[in-house]
């Protein structure tokens, strides 16, 4: 959470493991069977690029910030998948890249509260106390927009893509976001004869891949 007054203590460790255990030495997972897999799948959507998405966005599952994102700040299973992304990238002919994703909702709200909630904008924290949610509910969304930015490479270098948009189908998987609380979200009242409605972003960072063969497109 953030650190609003006071002090924050960390504590930092090192988990060592020794070298011969009672079931002998501890092995790496193999991930072999894992890149075969994601490799077979690019080469599969590559060799239908024509008629389908033109980049894959693999969302991740823990937030990072834009100036903490990097291959060696990722976190568990993020890592894990980056890695297997990699190596069957490498193998497919695909360029590698991370970024953040920015998914921005609006549509119309409805209101079911008694007052006090019109109108404020709110960014998700813990330490918030007063829900929007509480005067206010998301209605169905209307228009929605994604792009990426904020790119790193393979070595961890900045890259100046700028921002690219993500079209349809692009980003995986496809209920990754299903239940997530958006990182902002703004209700605003109903005003004459228009309804009440709402605007939430998302950010997240993913990885990137696109076939090398169509980056002047990209």
């Amino acid at each position: 959470r953030p650190v609003v007054s006071g002090h924050r203590v960390c504590l930092i460790f090192n988990l060592i493991l020794a070298s011969r255990q009672r079931d002998g030495d501890a092995q790496p997972p193999d991930e072999r069977p894992f890149v075969q897999g994601a490799t077979e799948a690019l080469q599969g959507w590559i060799s239908r690029y024509e008629d389908g998405p033109k980049k894959v966005t693999w969302l991740l599952d823990h937030k990072y910030t834009a100036s903490g994102l990097s291959f060696s700040s990722l976190k568990g299973r993020d890592a894990v998948v980056a890695k297997v992304l990699l190596e069957a990238a490498k193998i497919s002919g695909c360029a590698f890249h991370l970024g953040i994703v920015h998914i921005e909702e609006s549509g119309w709200a409805e209101y079911n509260g008694y007052g006090g909630g019109r109108g404020r904008r709110r960014w998700h924290d813990d330490d918030e106390e007063d829900d929007p949610e509480e005067d206010y509910e998301v209605g169905e969304v209307c228009d929605s927009y994604a792009f990426i930015d904020e790119w790193r490479d393979s070595s961890n270098r900045s890259v100046e893509f700028g921002r690219i948009p993500l079209g349809e189908n692009e980003v995986l998987p496809p209920d990754a976001l299903e239940g997530e609380d958006p990182d902002e979200i703004h209700f605003s009242e109903a005003t004459g004869n228009a309804g009440a409605d709402f605007e939430r972003c998302y950010l997240r960072a993913a990885v990137v891949l696109w076939p090398e063969s169509g980056a002047d497109e990209i």
